[in-house]
């Protein structure tokens, strides 16, 4: 198990990836982007694992008039 913060809320889970933790908590993969550590994280590296103890977070874009 690893313990990490995703979008300011302390997670436990067992190893996922970037793109697995996008789809579980968002749903999608359109109009997101991600930071572990303060670092963005392009779309082509999101098969890193995600660390124990990193600081994901999670932005998506939302469409407004």
């Amino acid at each position: 198990m690893i313990t990490y913060t995703f979008n300011g809320t302390s997670m436990r889970s067992s190893e996922l990836t970037v793109e697995q933790l996008v789809h579980q908590e968002i749903g999608h993969d359109t109009g997101v982007a991600v930071a572990i550590n303060a670092a963005v994280v392009p779309r082509s590296q999101w098969s890193r694992a995600i660390c124990d103890n990193d600081s994901v977070e999670v932005l998506t874009a939302i469409q407004g008039g």
